[in-house]
């Protein structure tokens, strides 16, 4: 028994010694090729089977050789890089990644609105209503042409004998002022001056109560206004048509009548002061948001009674009754 547990204790101590020896041998490092020497090329691949009979060999292709994995045998020299090839536009790699919605929303947002309700955009700007409308402050020159004639006529002139009396007429210049303001619509409630000027107006019937011929007077000048309330209305305030009175203190001034081929002054200076009234009808075309030019057809009457002012140098009293029709007119109004 004794042999056999030396024997059995011997070949235990031989593998363990051969166990270890194995552990601790290192293995040989492979040769290392000498200096400037490449590595061995490998093998040649097999040359491809022939095309089967009938069949058309495959065609070569198209570009430049393609480079060799391994560089040739014998001393290598690498080369340069080349310029890098164009490159093309780039494609879209698919669909941005959904971000996921906060929890809480950004500040200034406001939540849609509830089902059934649109979004509506907001109202339209009202327009200008007083633009090329006749309301509010109003204000009108007017200039133009006419025709008109006064009868005079006197009971105690000296330089004549008895009753006297004739007639001036002849053209005239027109002239218009007025303000006011619009107290409903289209309608103008104001005040304005109206005024008519004879430029050296003739008298060809004065007579006398003595027999003989009609004489024939030059006079220096003659003029006819009326001051007092107007009223102008626009039919339509939009648009252009109207219609206009006034009635107040009206006068008629006379200067300085003399007999054709003499220096003699038969009738003097005076002023005719009594009442007028006057009518128009016109048209305006907008010029701008609140001005329009226009024409205007206008009469004007004015009648003058007795008075101090009537009396001329020789305490002759005369009377007047004087009409401008008509007087064509060009205007411009603000309103």
């Amino acid at each position: 028994m004794n042999r056999g547990l030396f024997a059995l204790a011997a070949g235990s101590l031989a593998v363990a010694f051969s166990i270890a020896e194995a552990a601790h041998a290192q293995p040989e490092p492979p040769p290392v090729p000498p200096t400037g020497a490449l590595p061995p090329a490998p093998p040649a691949p097999a040359p491809a089977p022939p095309p089967p009979a009938g069949t058309s060999p495959a065609p070569a292709p198209v570009g430049p050789p393609p480079v060799p994995a391994t560089p040739p045998p014998g001393p290598y020299t690498p080369q340069p890089p080349g310029p890098t090839p164009p490159q093309g536009p780039t494609q879209p790699q698919g669909p941005a990644p959904y971000a996921p919605r906060p929890a809480t929303p950004p500040p200034g947002y406001q939540p849609p609105p509830p089902p059934g309700y649109g979004y509506y955009p907001p109202p339209p700007v009202a327009p200008d209503k007083s633009a090329n409308n006749h309301d509010g402050f109003y204000l009108r020159l007017a200039l133009g042409v006419g025709y008109a004639q006064t009868r005079f006529k006197s009971e105690n002139a000296l330089t004549y004998t008895g009753t006297t009396e004739g007639t001036i007429k002849g053209p005239t210049g027109s002239f218009e002022l007025s303000m006011g303001g619009t107290v409903g619509s289209g309608v103008v409630i104001g005040g304005g001056v109206y005024f008519e000027n004879f430029a050296n107006p003739d008298s060809t019937d004065v007579a006398d109560s003595s027999p003989g011929p009609e004489q024939e007077l030059k006079f220096k000048s003659a003029n006819m206004a009326l001051l007092g309330p107007m009223v102008d209305w626009y039919f339509d305030p939009s648009s252009g048509f109207h219609a206009q009175g006034a009635i107040g203190l009206g006068v008629i001034a006379v200067s300085n009548g003399r007999e054709k081929g003499s220096d003699a002054i038969t009738i003097g200076n005076h002023d005719s002061g009594g009442w007028g009234v006057m009518l128009g009808v016109g048209y305006d075309w907008w010029v701008a948001d609140d001005w329009s030019i226009g024409v205007l057809g206008r009469v004007l009457y004015v009648a003058g009674g007795k008075g101090e002012e009537n009396v001329d140098f020789s305490d002759t009293t005369w009377k007047h009754q004087a009409i401008a029709a008509p007087s064509v007119m060009f205007t411009a109004t603000y309103h």
